[in-house]
């Protein structure tokens, strides 16, 4: 396992791709995206302290350390590609258009850059053959996500509450994965915003994961009897419990979990729970895609391991620090479900941080940054102990 630095400075070496349905979005960040910057241009290699410097397993193509006027356009293959390949936004609260007057802290890149790069990047991996390290009997293909972690909201002047114009910039970002943040959650007009019909949530669809964030419905509303209404409410997912991504290299099941903030009482008819990952990791929904449960000749449930699981690799996007006690808890139940070997990959936020922390041989931790200022990239190869290679892409 290794993390590797990249330094990105914006030049013309690689330019914008052609788009077809995401062409306004670029028009819709920094204009200068359009015409003459570029994401991934030269690279720097930096290590990123003693416990954190790049092993053996460092991407085979190292990036050049000092980049002049005379190096060569990089190309996408500088970044390990292995079955499974995860670009990773989070923290990003509505830098959207570039960091202006922060560029030199921040670096300047906005979302058409991060388009542009995807879009690239894709092509490569999809032209990447992995011939005798792929798990397929059919295709020597990689896969490729693309998600986000939460709290896009608040943090420019587009963020702020509600965010309306923020949905139309994240609605063409082609996400696999989104969650949510505590900032989608802590404003009425804000969630009333993205959850309103044909909106930012209906757009995302089965996409958005919520494994613990709750709404309640009330199917008495025309009831006069508060007592009723109180009985008849349901909680039900905002998003969706949780996801499988079928790939060329197997089935991803995809969670998303965030901190234990409790319940909030928003001014909206709309009242929203989060609830304890530990409850959460109790109910049925989550129990039985791992055991199932049959009755025994006195009716007594009975629960059992599933002898075959519907996917090969966990993937658990969590709004907490790397290493939060809940990613602990996380982490050791689900290792309890699927053994030793299953890898279990944890995207995680809200810390505002680089890190990674490696939990056991085939589980790892990891945070990429705020503000735009680091795009993620994760690289496993499932089932293979000490795997993973964790990126921070450097947008400066």
């Amino acid at each position: 396992m290794s993390a590797v630095e990249y330094n990105v400075t914006n030049n013309d070496t690689v330019p914008i791709a052609n788009t077809t349905n995401e062409d306004d979005l670029a028009a819709m960040t920094l204009s200068e995206s359009t015409n003459n910057s570029s994401f991934l241009g030269n690279y720097s290699t930096t290590a990123l302290s003693a416990s954190t410097a790049p092993s053996t397993n460092a991407p085979s193509s190292s990036p050049t350390s000092s980049p002049s006027s005379l190096t060569p356009a990089p190309t996408y293959s500088a970044l390990p590609i292995q079955p499974i390949n995860i670009i990773v936004l989070t923290d990003v609260h509505s830098w959207v258009m570039g960091h202006g007057d922060h560029a030199m802290a921040l670096g300047d890149i906005d979302y058409g850059h991060v388009l542009s790069f995807y879009q690239q990047f894709k092509e490569t991996v999809l032209n990447h053959d992995l011939g005798a390290d792929s798990l397929s009997s059919t295709s020597n293909t990689p896969d490729l996500y693309l998600v986000n972690n939460g709290d896009y909201l608040h943090g420019t002047l587009l963020g702020d509450d509600p965010g309306r114009y923020l949905s139309g910039i994240l609605g063409k970002m082609p996400y696999d994965i989104v969650t949510v943040g505590d900032h989608e959650l802590t404003n009425s007009d804000s969630l009333g915003v993205l959850r309103e019909p044909g909106g930012l949530f209906d757009e995302w669809g089965d996409r958005l994961i919520t494994s613990n964030v709750r709404i309640t419905t009330d199917d008495s509303s025309s009831s006069s009897s508060n007592e009723k209404k109180k009985a008849d409410a349901l909680l039900t997912p905002l998003g969706r419990n949780y996801k499988l991504l079928h790939g060329n290299q197997g089935t991803v099941l995809v969670l998303g979990f965030l901190y234990d903030m409790g319940r909030h009482d928003q001014k909206s008819p709309v009242d929203l729970t989060v609830e304890n990952v530990e409850d959460a990791l109790k109910q049925r929904w989550f129990t039985s895609l791992f055991m199932e449960t049959t009755f025994d000749s006195t009716g007594k449930e009975v629960h059992r391991p599933l002898e075959q699981f519907q996917f090969d690799v966990v993937l658990a996007m969590a709004h907490m620090d790397v290493e939060d006690e809940l990613i602990a808890l996380l982490h050791s139940t689900i290792r309890g479900y699927v053994g030793d070997t299953m890898t279990i990959q944890f995207v995680t936020g809200h810390t505002h941080k680089r890190a990674y922390a490696e939990l056991d041989d085939y589980a790892t931790s990891f945070e990429a940054g705020r503000y735009l200022e680091t795009i993620g990239y994760v690289s496993f190869h499932p089932g293979v102990a000490g795997s993973s290679e964790h990126v921070f892409i450097d947008a400066d």
